[in-house]
């Protein structure tokens, strides 16, 4: 009995600061030392993402999840002016994540307004670091009030050409946050992810193809305007670039499946480019073998080829397509199923053979047993395993 009164203490993401910017060389910036380019360059491949969907999950410490479970129990209790000094400890870096600042929103939608006039100030701020910190709060703001997305969108397009590369990536990134809540507002911020395509600093130009996929995901409308633009991300110099624009290829495909073809075709391209293109083009495959089964004889041709790749990642993603083509085309499984058989019992890596065994092969012999082909639940596993490739921790 005494368990059973025992209160569940909600979980939230664990978010890392707002105003944690990025250091150390840019490749954008000009460098007469060959060795400190090559740093720059490898620097810039091995960056990490800042959206919501790549920010490694972390254990929060105790003190916030104790906070988060108070302001859960008694969301009555918080004012205006909590949420404001709240902000304000975010803008000035007194604060280091916006964690509490999003419960609190969350459990009460009217005091977004007062997060929204106050994250202004932050706007306008001459320091950088400030005016970042602004954005991760209007992300938070677009993330829970529609009704206020159409101004949030305002401030975040006019940061856009903001001197500070990380400020414009974090307007880009509150940007896709108001698309996600407020479709009718997909072509203005369409408009903005266009003008970032030519920006100097990789880390934006790649923030506006994840706007792209917001918007496609969003309205399916626009996916073959989308498509244009992301084969010019897919030519980008930057290795974290192209794997961006791949990325947002997937939403392309599964919103407009009749784009396969021409998919597939930059997906070859991608392939064939070699080791800085290679894993962002196979983001997509999995994706066309799904939405499209009668291209999956030319999707078991690109993914035999990366089977045995040297890039775990690219080996993963060979198994989600071989996955998906054999439970969707039963007249390829004899082809298939060795391919899977050979990566669960050889491959070198645990997640390669489990992902091969669990997932992929499971996926085929349910299929088998129900005497039905159809969509497997890769999808789902796929991004788990993506998180945890960068470093994440699953709650």
């Amino acid at each position: 009995m005494a368990e059973q009164n025992q209160e569940v203490i909600p979980q939230v993401e664990y978010r890392p600061p707002y105003n944690q910017l990025k250091t150390g060389p840019s490749i954008d910036q000009p460098n007469d030392d060959p060795d400190a380019a090559e740093e720059a360059r490898e620097a810039t491949k091995q960056r990490k993402r800042k959206s919501e969907y790549d920010i490694p999950m972390t254990p929060p410490p105790a003190h916030k999840v104790e906070e988060w479970a108070e302001i859960r129990r008694h969301p009555e209790l918080l004012t205006a002016q909590r949420v404001i000094s709240e902000v304000g400890d975010l803008l000035t870096g007194k604060q280091d994540d916006g964690s509490t600042l999003h419960v609190m929103l969350e459990e009460r939608l009217d005091l977004c307004d007062a997060a929204l006039q106050e994250a202004k100030r932050g706007v306008v701020s001459a320091d950088p670091h400030t005016r970042a910190a602004a954005f991760g709060v209007l992300w938070e703001v677009a993330a829970n009030a529609g009704d206020l997305a159409p101004e949030v969108l305002g401030l975040a397009k006019s940061a856009t050409k903001d001197q500070d590369g990380y400020v414009r990536e974090m307007a880009l990134a509150t940007i896709g946050r108001c698309v996600y809540q407020r479709p009718d507002l997909a072509d203005s911020a369409l408009d903005s992810a266009k003008s970032a395509m030519t920006d100097a600093d990789a880390f934006v130009r790649g923030e506006a193809y994840k706007v792209m996929a917001r918007v496609t995901y969003r309205r399916h409308d626009l996916a073959a305007t989308v498509l244009d633009c992301l084969k010019v991300g897919m030519n980008d110099a930057d290795d974290g670039v192209r794997e961006e624009a791949y990325e947002a290829l997937r939403d392309v495909v599964a919103a407009r499946p009749e784009l396969g073809e021409t998919a597939l075709e930059s997906v070859k391209k991608g392939v064939a480019a070699g080791n800085g293109t290679r894993l962002g083009a196979m983001e997509a495959l999995p994706a066309i073998a799904r939405a499209r089964p009668d291209l999956d004889d030319a999707a078991l041709s690109l993914a035999r080829t990366v089977a045995d790749d040297s890039d775990v990642a690219v080996r993963l993603r060979a198994m989600d397509t071989l996955g998906e083509i054999g439970v969707q085309r039963p007249d390829l499984r004899d082809a298939v199923i060795p391919l899977l058989e050979k990566a669960a019992r050889d491959d070198p890596d645990k997640l390669v053979r489990d992902a091969a065994q669990y997932e992929s092969l499971g996926s085929i012999q349910h299929a088998i047993s129900s005497g039905t082909g159809g969509k497997s639940d890769a999808p789902a596993k796929q991004e788990n395993r993506t998180l945890q490739q960068r470093g994440a921790m699953t709650p």
